[in-house]
């Protein structure tokens, strides 16, 4: 493993065959630290663990991952831990497991570079984190902002959704510390006056984590 700090280009042509993890960012066709940490390799992810340690799993928490690796049962996760996350086929709720057994890969349903809000259902002793998906929660997140915060802002809550309904506009706030800013209902792209919204929640949640606030959806309030 290499160490970096922020920063420290880590893949100098990174447009093709490299996802982008937690701890690191596009600067023009390279791939640079975010923060200080070591370099983890997983196929074609690429991510930064913190010297201090990355999000601790706890069953019941609600996380926002990205879909790292597609496997015949089960997808691998990035949700900001040591270790991936993994959401198996018998676990995903209701319609997409239908879809998913349905279909000839797994992939038709969660490919690679997804994003996806779920439960963590199982810490194991050795680190392992099995995930599911219900059918009252929105798995699938749809195009839109990614926010990393410090996981310990985010405590585990009876809402983890901010509707800002104005705005047409939903966040959902992951313990890992990963907030994703999206379009209320349907699967678009957002428009001109929805990312500039975005923005401003996106400027509003790195400046409350920046102070140490706590980011407590119920408690928020935003002004177009």
């Amino acid at each position: 493993m290499r160490g970096v700090c922020v920063g420290d280009v880590i893949e100098p042509q990174a447009l093709d065959g490299v996802l982008r993890g937690h701890g690191t960012l596009l600067r023009g066709n390279s791939l640079v630290a975010s923060r200080c940490g070591l370099v983890q390799r997983w196929n074609q992810l690429v991510l930064v663990d913190p010297l201090a340690g990355g999000y601790v799993a706890a069953v019941g928490h609600v996380v926002v991952g990205r879909i790292v690796q597609v496997e015949p049962t089960r997808w691998l996760v990035d949700i900001r831990s040591k270790t991936l996350a993994a959401l198996p086929l018998s676990t995903a709720g209701g319609a997409m497991h239908k879809a998913a057994e349905g279909a000839q890969s797994s992939r038709s349903v969660l490919a690679e570079g997804d994003l996806i809000t779920a439960e963590v259902q199982a810490v194991r002793a050795d680190g392992h984190i099995q995930l599911h998906v219900r059918d009252a929660v929105a798995s699938k997140l749809p195009p839109g902002m990614l926010v990393e915060v410090p996981a310990a802002l985010v405590r585990p809550a009876r809402k983890h959704v901010l509707h800002w309904r104005e705005a047409g506009l939903r966040a959902v706030f992951g313990c890992n510390g990963a907030v994703w800013i999206g379009q209320e209902g349907g699967f678009s792209s957002l428009g001109a006056e929805q990312l500039r919204a975005a923005s401003e929640l996106a400027n509003m949640v790195q400046a409350m984590a920046s102070r140490g606030e706590m980011l407590v959806p119920a408690r928020m309030h935003m002004n177009v």
